[in-house]
């Protein structure tokens, strides 16, 4: 059944990268990652345990249910009523909306001082002889060392709110919206400055590669979407050197922490691609059991959490017990489990899972199909204006974060987590509406598509 898989994943994003000649389609993306990672699962390296067909059939359901909604998205022909602008002045290539730095700058400063902090309690950690690897997993809570207790003291109390939802998405969104800025914005030296430190001292603290991971994408989905006419020669070659030093930190910090372990860097990096296959069987197997479903809980846990504490605050709890249920069962998942022999991974279960905790095989359906359909609407909003020559950073910020979301989607689905799902509000305060220029409106009528 891998081979079934394997093939039919391969053949949609070849399939899709023809039609649409551009390889950030959703499509592609989704189809060509699930492809690898089936791919190098079915060959069991290391004694990986092999996984049931239902696992697989399962996998191959979501595959070709998020190709039908995304194409469904690009099918559909919405017809708008619409006034002809013509501007006096030149046409803002940038689209409606551009960077709010100063709201940017507050948020940028609140995660340095997080950073800052913990940087500091890392240092005397490091000082007294604690490896980065024993830090971390006393900060994520994986061993009871208490390394890690001074920087716990940032997430508790009244601390904690601001942690949840201003420096953990904070520090993602101010790296996305840098990278968007360099590539196609003002290339703010503040804001540049303010994201290279975070980044330094967030992998000095935490040994974090999900930073630098996010930056190879960042910065390879927007070459690929950019590549044609807005970039210079020269551009494309600092960005493809930029990616190259980031990966080469990404091995740097990989390096160091798997420096004491009993495995290789490059067992290491087959399991962390490949893991997600049998924890997804066995967490898979584990649920069907149980018979209980969350009805979109589960999935939509990080987007729910912010309103659901708003409604907390003036007295509404009802949704917030909801979610803490909910966010128990996701708990449960981070447990270790065994997978071969002395190989124990957690975490990885790939947002299929998801799905089917939700309502199981239809969850896995309709949540495919709505991820999908999300994708495609947003690809094709991003693609109608780039082929008009603009450069719309607010959508460029969606459509990137979408992309990270579906080539990582064989980890979670990270609209259950709230650190990312918030990346997508903060959208709404990193970026202003453009204040309008002279226009002279000819009444008309139009349809669009």
């Amino acid at each position: 059944m891998s081979i079934v898989a394997v093939i039919l994943a391969s053949s949609l994003a070849v399939l899709s990268y023809k039609i649409e000649k551009r390889l950030y389609n959703p499509v592609t993306l989704f189809c060509g990652i699930w492809s690898l990672v089936i791919l190098f699962a079915a060959l069991h390296l290391y004694g990986m345990k092999e996984v049931s067909d239902y696992t697989y059939s399962i996998m191959t359901l979501g595959i070709v249910c998020f190709s039908l909604g995304s194409y469904i998205a690009l099918s559909i022909r919405k017809r708008f009523r619409i006034s002809l602008i013509r501007k006096n002045q030149s046409i803002n290539t940038s689209g409606n909306y551009s960077i709010n730095y100063s709201v940017v700058y507050v948020v940028g400063t609140i995660v340095l001082i997080y950073l800052v902090v913990e940087s500091i309690v890392a240092f005397f950690a490091y000082r007294s002889g604690i490896q980065m690897n024993e830090l971390r997993s006393s900060m994520m809570g994986y061993s009871t060392t208490g390394y890690a207790s001074g920087m716990a003291l940032l997430r508790q109390g009244p601390l904690a709110l601001i942690y949840s939802f201003v420096f953990l998405p904070g520090f993602y969104s101010l790296l996305l919206v840098t990278s968007v800025d360099v590539i196609i914005g003002q290339k703010n030296r503040h804001l540049i400055v303010m994201s290279v430190v975070a980044v330094v001292l967030k992998n000095y603290a935490e040994g974090s590669r999900m930073c630098l991971t996010h930056l190879v994408l960042y910065f390879t989905l927007l070459l690929l979407i950019y590549k044609r006419g807005v970039l210079s020669k020269k551009a494309k070659k600092w960005i493809k050197r930029t990616v190259i030093i980031i990966i080469v930190g990404f091995l740097v910090v990989s390096n160091i922490r798997f420096s004491e372990s009993e495995k290789t860097m490059t067992q290491q990096l087959y399991m962390y691609f490949t893991c997600t296959v049998p924890l997804f069987d066995y967490w898979l197997e584990f649920e069907k059991a149980t018979g209980v479903h969350t009805y979109g809980a589960v999935s939509l846990l990080g987007l729910l959490r912010f309103p659901c504490n708003i409604l907390k605050m003036i007295g509404i709890t009802f949704p917030t017990v909801i979610l803490n249920s909910a966010n128990e069962i996701a708990v449960n998942w981070d447990s270790f489990v065994n997978i071969g022999p002395k190989l124990n991974y957690n975490s990885y279960v790939t947002l299929f899972l998801y799905f089917y905790k939700d309502a199981g095989i239809i969850g896995v359906i309709m949540g495919s199909l709505l991820f999908g359909f999300v994708c495609g609407r947003a690809y094709k909003n991003l693609k109608q204006e780039v082929a008009k020559g603009k450069t719309p950073l607010r959508l460029t910020y969606v459509y990137v974060l979408l992309g990270c979301f579906i080539i990582q989607s064989y980890i979670r689905f990270f609209f259950s987590r709230t650190d990312y799902a918030m990346i997508l509000y903060y959208a709404l305060i990193f970026f202003k509406k453009n204040k309008e220029q002279s226009l002279e409106t000819i009444e008309n009528e139009k349809y669009l598509s």
